[in-house]
C-alpha cells in the first residue's frame, strides 16, 4: 500500500475510468470520507486507497477483490 500527499487526494473530485465504479459512484469527493488510506461511507469502512500517482487514484474494496481507477477531475 502506498499513500502519499493525503491532502492532495482530498482536493478536487475524482472521476471513474471503469464501467463499474467504486460503490456505484462515478465521481468521488474525498473530503471527510478519507481517514489515512481508508474510505468511509456513513461511518463504515468501504474501500482502501491503494495507490496515488499524479492525477490517478487506485482504490480497492475491503476484500481486495475489486479494483477501481479514478482520475483527478
Amino acid at each position: 500500500m502506498i499513500l502519499t500527499l493525503n491532502d492532495s487526494i482530498r482536493k478536487g473530485w475524482w472521476k471513474s475510468n471503469s464501467s463499474n465504479p467504486f460503490n456505484e459512484h462515478d465521481v468521488l469527493e474525498l473530503d471527510s470520507n478519507l481517514k489515512r488510506n481508508l474510505i468511509t461511507e456513513n461511518g463504515k469502512k468501504s474501500g482502501i486507497v491503494q495507490l496515488y500517482v499524479g492525477k490517478k487514484l487506485l482504490i480497492s474494496n475491503l476484500t481486495l477483490t475489486e479494483w477501481y481507477l479514478y482520475e483527478h477531475k
